[in-house]
């Protein structure tokens, strides 16, 4: 069984193509990267694939289950590495400490996160 299995994803921003028909599976042990021009749907297909964007066409299926039935324990089972890190810059620290944190069941309270770093 692939980890993870991706079959005719279609994601459009208006009328604009993110991807279309991408399909693709990923065995235990594999490394894929995503190379190509701007505009050639590799972040669109990160962002899939880490449920930052959920109104996609298509199937995804990631350690056999459904990519929109997992919760949060989704993101404990998973790493994540996100592109740009000033993409969010229009977040506050605190903003941001909660926006990730977000992502899993069990985390340190981002004030004491800012708090241990000096930030309070």
């Amino acid at each position: 069984m692939p980890l993870i299995e991706v079959n005719n994803v279609k994601k459009y921003y208006g009328d604009v193509r993110g991807v279309e028909n991408l399909s693709f599976e990923v065995e235990e042990g594999e490394i894929y990267g995503f190379l190509g021009p701007n505009g050639a749907g590799k972040t669109t297909t990160v962002k899939v694939l880490v449920r930052i964007i959920r109104d996609y066409t298509g199937d995804v299926r990631v350690f056999g289950k459904d990519l929109k039935e997992w919760g949060k324990d989704y993101y404990n089972k998973i790493g994540v590495s996100f592109e740009f890190p000033a993409l969010y810059s229009r977040l506050t620290a605190l903003e941001n400490l909660e926006f990730f944190a977000s992502f899993y069941g069990k985390h340190l309270d981002p004030m004491e996160v800012l708090k241990m770093v000096g930030l309070r």
